[in-house]
């Protein structure tokens, strides 16, 4: 059972960057109209000060500040848990019986505060590190991947033409894959039979281990030029990389020294309509039977790099600084998140362990918000705890 969030969680503070919030629909739903009563919000705001303390400033782990905030976002937020289109059943009950009026003079009441300062904010406690122990269980075989190895190959390896290699792919991805079989989201008769039995905690083990397995070369062959094909590719370098190893192997899998025969099936699959994906029918409409084949080649060429260690979704790199991180975040939620853009929510002196468990939810589409959950996929632990820190302080 997840942890109920607390009275008036106005989470989604690292709402969208580019995108209006997903909860736009309730942000219009508030009449402009109703002109906003600081004071009423104060008498409402006294339920809310348990969790997010007088004034705004909570002192309570993982639980946002309010002072200070857009009031515009706070609003749209608390329609959207009002209205369930933004889920937690603690919120839609404690504002079940706001009016509209109420949620208004609340956000306003808010607004009005003084934002926090640095000080308000507690240093979030670091994530262990997996102990020796741990990282030989991860590393070791699972019972339950014994009955992949008959298509996918040893250690993910495939011997097969037209089956995937799995080794050392996103361990994110591979999870999501395996449950789309099993909801048969993703429609594949022999797989949805393979996965129909497995737990969830199969599922990660599965993925774990085939995220920790290398990958250099294919064992199958290719039948296209590789030369043709990296020219052709270049349109797809942005998700999958120019030698086709994702940055973000979680959101958007390698491709290198994959199974050729594969690829060029799954690219046809996509183009004929019976893979579905937001993206791909349209990178691949244009593309020959020889274009799919050269692409295929190329790919199949060129080594897999190791995911990062634990599977976490990033290919091997070094870390951006938060600062690096934060550009990118600045034209919604303004120079060093201090706000700038009527609905989106300020950041800056918002709690570290907050804007940590935010950025950590939009990883795992706990917290639904499809730019939030592209910007938030390729960060590793390191750098989550370092933008919350860098947000923390300014």
């Amino acid at each position: 059972m997840k942890k109920l969030l607390p009275i008036l969680s106005l989470a989604l503070l690292l709402a969208a960057c580019g995108d209006k919030p997903d909860e736009q629909a309730g942000q219009q739903a508030a009449a402009p109209e109703l002109k906003a009563d600081p004071a009423a919000g104060k008498t409402a705001a006294a339920a809310c000060a348990g969790c997010h303390g007088e004034k705004g400033i909570s002192s309570t782990a993982e639980t946002p500040h309010l002072a200070g905030q857009d009031a515009a976002y706070l609003r749209t937020a608390m329609l959207a848990y009002q209205n369930k289109t933004r889920k937690d059943e603690t919120m839609a009950t404690a504002l079940a019986s706001l009016s509209e009026q109420d949620i208004v003079n609340l956000a306003a009441y808010y607004a009005s505060l003084p934002a926090p300062d640095s000080s308000t904010n507690p240093e979030p406690p670091k994530a262990a590190e997996p102990s020796e122990e741990k990282q030989a269980e991860q590393a070791a075989a699972p019972a339950a991947a014994a009955s992949c190895a008959g298509c996918h190959g040893e250690k993910g390896i495939s011997t097969t033409a037209g089956t995937p290699s799995l080794a050392a792919l996103g361990k994110d991805y591979l999870i999501a894959a395996t449950k789309a079989y099993k909801t048969q989201s993703r429609k594949d008769p022999v797989m949805a039979g393979m996965v129909a039995a497995l737990s969830d905690e199969d599922i990660e083990a599965i993925a774990t281990y085939y995220s920790q397995q290398s990958l250099e070369n294919p064992a199958t062959p290719a039948s296209g030029d590789a030369a043709s094909g990296e020219a052709a590719a270049a349109t797809c370098a942005g998700c999958h990389g120019a030698d086709g190893n994702s940055s973000s192997p979680n959101a958007n899998p390698s491709l290198a020294a994959q199974d050729a025969t594969y690829l060029v099936k799954a690219m046809k699959a996509y183009k004929d309509g019976n893979r579905d994906n937001a993206v791909m029918p349209g990178m691949v409409a244009a593309l020959t039977d020889a274009d799919m084949a050269n692409i295929a080649a190329f790919y199949a060429s060129k080594p897999r790099q190791m995911p990062a260690a634990g599977g976490e979704g990033e290919a091997k790199r070094e870390p951006l600084s938060a600062e690096e991180w934060a550009a990118k975040c600045n034209r919604c939620h303004g120079e060093d998140g201090k706000g700038s853009n009527p609905g989106y929510p300020r950041l800056a002196n918002q709690r570290a362990d907050y804007i940590a468990r935010a950025l950590r939810a939009y990883q795992n589409e706990d917290r639904v918000m499809s730019t939030m959950h592209r910007m938030s996929l390729p960060l590793m632990d390191s750098e989550i705890e370092d933008i919350a820190n860098y947000y923390s302080k300014r």
